[in-house]
């Protein structure tokens, strides 16, 4: 029986002195945390089973599912022993219309800065 790729899943992670290897963005306004960036060669990219665009729904037993980033970013760091666990969905689409939507941003953003200094 196949995998379904978008199921959530359980990843486990052992840390690395460099961390886990990933980045997270989101957690504002009500948006899901999602994975942003994985390193290669990191803890994640070596795991094969983290990948840009999953959301993070829990580390060990924190519930993600309306955190901050800020909340992520600790329950991410704060992980006591050798191993992170990880709830995880793939979700490519969202990711993408989040991604789209934060460069939106950001061009309106410039643009107001550049329309403000004539």
């Amino acid at each position: 029986m196949a995998l379904n790729l978008y199921e959530p899943r359980l990843v486990t992670l052992k840390k690395g002195d460099g961390g886990l290897g990933f980045n997270i963005v989101g957690g504002e306004d009500g948006e899901p945390i999602y994975i942003s960036h994985v390193l290669p060669g990191g803890v994640a990219d070596l795991s094969g089973n983290v990948r840009k665009g999953d959301v993070l729904l829990q580390v060990n037993d924190t519930n993600l599912r309306t955190a901050t980033h800020q909340t992520a970013a600790i329950a991410l760091r704060g992980s006591p022993g050798p191993f992170v666990h990880l709830h995880l969905q793939f979700r490519p689409r969202e990711f993408a219309e989040f991604e789209n939507k934060v460069d939106r941003l950001r061009q309106d953003m410039l643009a107001g800065r550049i329309s403000g200094l004539r």
